[in-house]
């Protein structure tokens, strides 16, 4: 950046960053941004603390375990009206799930830090799917209701974060209906190590297509879209959406580190570091 003072350049023509790689990264954040007016979109994969960014309209954060903690302090930085918030819990393990309910966001939390962009923000992308070795009834935070955030048309959750041992306050086929606002338009369901059972959002998602049929609610949702391959073993729950004016689609969502299977888990350097014997693993994993 002293080369850049020595040739005058004191504004960069900036509308994307991504900080990634061995850089100091803090370093060149706190060079590159503040000489960059018109940034607009910045991917980090690493928490950094960042100057003040008020022409920010998306930020992305992957590639580590982001804590509730760090999230407080990234988000204020942004003092624009953000438009799409994403966190993809990429390379993040543990040996119990529950174990990271202290360092690992909740979608609760990301809502909770994201209400000063309620009126702005059209795109929320969460995938928290991390690989754990087993479950022990993870403690997730119930969903709070997203009828603030009245411009969020994309929704992209972990089916958790919808249906878990702490969301039992609505009947299964209320708790998805209970919490979207009324903007949205597509919603994207991914399952995480050791899902829910898939029946619950197979209630969910007839619930919903009940209220769109009586009460006209949602009206502008056009698509679901999930990797639960149980709700297509048959078409009903798709023929009662497709009846409402919504399309049910399957997709799977694979990362770098997220395959559909558990064989490259049981491979991975972090699960044979365990001193744990082949008997422990579950079957389903052999």
């Amino acid at each position: 950046m002293q080369a850049l003072k020595v040739l005058g350049v004191t504004n960069l023509p900036l509308r994307n960053l991504e900080l990634r790689g061995a850089f100091d990264l803090k370093w060149l954040s706190s060079q590159l941004i503040p000489i960059s007016p018109g940034l607009e979109d910045l991917t980090l994969y690493k928490s950094l603390p960042l100057p003040e960014i008020s022409s920010l309209k998306a930020l992305h954060l992957g590639g580590f375990r982001l804590s509730p903690d760090q999230l407080a302090k990234i988000l204020p930085s942004c003092t624009g009206s953000l438009k799409a918030f994403t966190y993809e819990a990429t390379d993040v393990t543990s040996l119990h799930i529950d174990e990271l309910y202290s360092w690992q966001v909740q979608a609760s939390d990301v809502v909770r830090h994201l209400e000063k962009h309620c009126t702005s923000l059209e795109s929320l992308h969460l995938d928290l799917r991390i690989r754990a070795f087993m479950s022990r009834g993870t403690k997730i935070d119930p969903m709070p209701h997203l009828e603030t955030f009245t411009a969020l048309q994309e929704l992209f959750l972990n089916s958790d974060a919808v249906y878990n041992t702490q969301s039992l306050e609505f009947p299964d086929e209320k708790s998805l209906t209970s919490f979207l606002p009324p903007s949205i338009t597509s919603l994207t369901l991914v399952e995480p190590d050791f899902p829910p059972p898939p029946e619950r959002l197979q209630k969910g998602l007839c619930g919903l297509a009940n209220l769109r049929r009586e009460q006209g609610r949602f009206p502008r949702l056009k698509q679901v879209t999930c990797d639960v391959k149980k709700l297509f073993d048959e078409s009903h729950t798709e023929d009662l959406l497709s009846q409402v004016g919504i399309g049910l689609e399957y997709k799977e969502f694979p990362r770098s580190d997220w395959a559909y299977n558990r064989e490259s888990l049981v491979a991975s350097p972090f699960i044979s570091s365990l001193s744990i014997d082949d008997e422990d693993l579950p079957t389903a994993w052999l």
